[in-house]
């Protein structure tokens, strides 16, 4: 009787087995900021980099006036959503920290 091929014999298919799970495990290292959120095992990167935004008190204080013009009914609605595009711009603009350029100052 001739010995089987390696290919064969079931150490070979351990080896597949190992490899296959060694394969994944590495897939799922690469791609884990993708994954532990969608888990919910860990915090949603927005939600951290919100927590840490120098301008979000610039943005909320923008937001309030163009909500109270709004009410006021100096604004229309269509308005006031490209009022507070530019007021966030704005904002993260004059509280970045040293990431771009600043505002020209006249």
């Amino acid at each position: 009787m001739a010995a089987k091929p390696f290919l064969d014999r079931a150490v070979a298919r351990v080896l597949a087995a190992f490899v296959i799970a060694l394969c994944g495990a590495l897939l799922a290292y690469l791609h884990r900021d993708d994954i532990q959120p969608a888990l919910g095992w860990t915090e949603a990167p927005a939600a951290k980099s919100a927590s840490k935004d120098p301008a979000l008190p610039c943005i909320e204080q923008r937001f309030a006036e163009i909500d109270a013009m709004i009410d006021d009914g100096i604004v229309k609605a269509g308005q006031a959503a490209k009022f507070k595009e530019r007021a966030e711009a704005m904002c993260r603009a004059t509280n970045d920290e040293g990431g771009g350029p600043s505002l020209p100052i006249n």
